[in-house]
């Protein structure tokens, strides 16, 4: 007889950032500029996960004090400034991206 053993993917792999850092501009000043800011991704990050299926597939969040005055496309990982950034938040904003696969359980 034969014996036919399927080896499936387990959640051994984080996902890992394709950039050690991410940089992105938000243009503030005008109406012109503030609609540019508020239209258009100020960066987009990348991740990739060495494991197949759920285990692999990589959404993307932000650290909650991020949140107020930034969104991120969970599926892309497109980060857009919120409508009314204000310009007061100074010139340097550094906040945290998270990468987390769908395996069980989810790796970040």
């Amino acid at each position: 007889f034969h014996v036919l053993v399927d080896i499936i993917d387990v959640n051994d792999n984080k996902p890992v950032f394709t950039q050690s850092a991410y940089h992105g501009i938000a243009l503030l000043g005008t109406t012109s500029a503030k609609q540019d800011n508020i239209l258009h991704d100020l960066v987009t990050v990348h991740a990739t996960d060495a494991d197949s299926g759920e285990n692999g597939r990589v959404t993307y969040s932000l650290q909650d004090t991020a949140v107020t005055w930034f969104t991120i496309e969970s599926t892309t990982g497109k980060i857009v400034p919120k409508p009314g950034l204000p310009s007061n938040l100074g010139e340097t904003q550094t906040f945290k991206v998270y990468a987390t696969d769908h395996g069980q359980p989810p790796q970040v």
